[in-house]
């Protein structure tokens, strides 16, 4: 008897397990408080490795409740996977607002940008903190002396000449202003933008994507405006490539919101990135999501739960269940209670109506939440700050426990460097992954142009936008099996590159070899030439003959051979000829990838300097 009330027992000891472990698919029910006994609310918070040690650190900039009140800017430093203590980028003073990370003077570590309240002076500020690489800061720039705002900013390469600019949009206690701080390229920002002469109000968010896949990046905003009639307005603003970002586009017409926060992401896996949406319409709460039509509209939206919607509170795409597509978290208020969750989805254009809670029973408003594995395990975890109910705020890192396995995707290969109207374009094959599909991969282009492993003009350091999948600095849907990097780099001037790809889960391939993009100056003066070195046969079909070969009637000392393609980049080095004095050539190039049809250049020199050029025809 009594060892069947012992099997009851356990019993429903495991049901409890089960039952809980069904709440909780994929989170562990042991939360992580970065500051145990501190709690925040009302600012922003964003993942980045500040030391380069390979660990997701987090920085917060908001206000706290807890053992100690008021406003904090702290720096929590991860230590494999645990938080080991904090630092204040700003010793003298503490900060309430948005922060961003980015390797704005591409020196190799993350500098940090940060907008909002002085707790000292109850004055606005805008800064960026420059990393000093040993661990600390070296104090900060503004980038307009004396001048401060408070609201949301998102570093962006709004001109395309390969540096971050900041675009921050709020309040300057003189109104309201949208603005982007060119950088100079030198640590510098020497030239400011006011793309509309008006700026965002009634909680607004602002997120920078490639939605149209012309190679610029393009700005959705949500909120109400101090121009235009000031009504509630969603849009994306197209960019010209030239600076201007005087067209836009309604994903609905008329429509819009406030208490709102905005995301790309391309959770339909067809190259385009879409556009979640959640915020209060004139009517009611709203969480969209808007299908990308490929041809610079939208094609209607999705809600991830018909009918049911969220607002002050932010979004936060990733691919949280490792399956290879996007799924969706947000936070906020739906109208009768606070909420933390996120949907999962259904990789069909639709998503699982049974949202899953990290922790059921607990939501949060007025709070960021962003996607980071800061634990180096292969899946997304998730922070999240907020308030809960009254006198009752928190700060909480969710470990992700999915099992499915994540590989990283394959480093990039088929490094190529062309001329394209005077400039350098850098090219790779796509690479491949094991559950994301090749349209949803992202890339980091590194380059430099003064010496090897110095990537002076785009950084080698990814930055994680808030609340955003589009990382990295090259989207790959546009370019089908072949993505490419357009740069403002004269190909008259050498280049240092390398790239990476970057999975739904946020995960890097890991940095292909450096590869260098130069002009060679091939020799023309035929007064000195080689004689009886010729290229057989010429035109040559693979179709008809296996190889062409170089001939040699007198073989000269110490010959070599270069080939190039009519770009000049250098494609092979031949030098050991056989016993019929022929030099066979595999007509690949470097990647071992075959050469397509059309007109290479043979250069012949000896070991006294004299040399000859030949023109190969390959036809196919």
């Amino acid at each position: 008897m009594q060892k069947h009330h012992y099997l009851k027992i356990l019993l429903i000891f495991l049901s409890i397990i089960l039952i809980k472990s069904d709440l909780y698919p994929y989170f562990s029910t042991n939360e992580i408080e970065p500051h145990p006994g501190i709690s925040y609310m009302g600012g922003r918070m964003a993942w980045g490795d500040y030391d380069n040690d390979g660990n997701l650190d987090l920085v917060v900039a908001a206000s706290t409740n807890g053992i100690l009140s008021g406003t904090r800017f702290r720096l929590y430093l991860n230590n494999n996977g645990t938080f080991t203590g904090f630092m204040p980028p700003e010793p003298s003073d503490d900060i309430s607002g948005s922060v961003a990370w980015a390797d704005y003077d591409n020196d190799g570590d993350l500098d940090l940008a940060v907008i909002g309240w002085l707790l000292s002076s109850g004055q606005i500020t805008c800064r960026v903190y420059k990393n000093n690489g040993l661990g600390g800061f070296s104090g900060y720039i503004e980038p307009l002396p004396g001048w401060g705002i408070s609201g949301t900013m998102v570093w962006v390469d709004f001109d395309n000449d390969g540096d971050l600019d900041l675009s921050v949009s709020g309040d300057t206690n003189s109104g309201l202003i949208f603005r982007i701080f060119i950088n100079d390229g030198s640590g510098s920002f020497t030239n400011h933008t006011d793309p509309f002469g008006w700026g965002f109000s009634g909680n607004y968010s602002l997120a920078w994507g490639d939605y149209d896949n012309d190679g610029d990046q393009d700005l959705a905003m949500a909120g109400t405006t101090n121009g235009g009639g000031g009504a509630l307005k969603c849009r994306v603003y197209r960019n010209d490539g030239f600076g201007n970002l005087s067209n836009y586009v309604e994903p609905e017409f008329a429509w819009g919101v406030w208490f709102t926060s905005v995301a790309w992401g391309d959770y339909d896996n067809d190259g385009y990135l879409d556009l979640a949406v959640m915020g209060q319409d004139v009517t009611t709460e709203r969480l969209r999501v808007f299908k990308n039509n490929q041809d610079g509209t939208f094609n209607g939206y999705v809600e991830p739960k018909p009918g049911w919607g969220i607002d002050s509170g932010s979004l936060a795409w990733g691919d949280l269940d490792n399956d290879g597509d996007l799924d969706l978290a947000v936070s906020g208020y739906d109208g009768s209670t606070r909420r933390f969750l996120y949907f999962e989805n259904n990789n069909d254009g639709t998503f699982n109506t049974n949202e899953i809670e990290p922790e059921p029973g607990h939501g949060v408003s007025e709070c960021p939440v962003t996607c980071g594995d800061f634990d180096n395990d292969g899946d997304l975890d998730i922070a999240a700050f907020g308030f809960e109910t009254f006198g009752v705020y928190w700060f909480r890192v969710y470990k992700n426990t999915t099992n499915v396995v994540n590989n990283p995707p394959n480093i990039p290969a088929g490094l190529k460097a062309m001329d394209v109207s005077g400039y350098w374009r850098f090219s790779w094959s796509a690479s491949s992954d094991d559950h994301s599909d090749q349209n949803i991969l992202q890339y980091q282009i590194a380059i430099g142009t003064n010496q090897s492993g110095r990537y002076d003009y785009t950084s080698d350091i990814i930055h994680y936008p808030q609340g955003q999948v589009n990382i990295g600095n090259v989207p790959q849907g546009w370019k089908g099996s072949t993505c490419y990097y357009q740069s403002k780099i004269p190909v008259e001037k050498k280049a240092y590159w390398k790239v990476c790809a970057i999975d739904s889960a946020l995960k890097s391939s890991g940095y292909s070899g450096e590869q260098i993009a130069q002009i060679i100056n091939i020799e023309t003066n035929i007064e000195n030439c080689l004689e009886n070195v010729i290229m057989t046969p010429n035109p040559f079909n693979p179709s008809k003959s296996k190889y062409p070969y170089v001939t040699f009637f007198h073989l000269p000392d110490d010959i070599k051979i270069t080939i190039y393609d009519i770009l000049n980049k250098e494609l092979n080095v031949l030098r050991a000829p056989d016993q019929n004095h022929r030099i066979r050539w595999d007509i690949k190039d470097s990647d071992g990838q075959d050469l397509p049809r059309g007109v290479y250049i043979v250069h012949f020199k000896d070991g006294q300097g004299r040399t000859r050029i030949q023109k190969i025809v390959i036809q196919r």
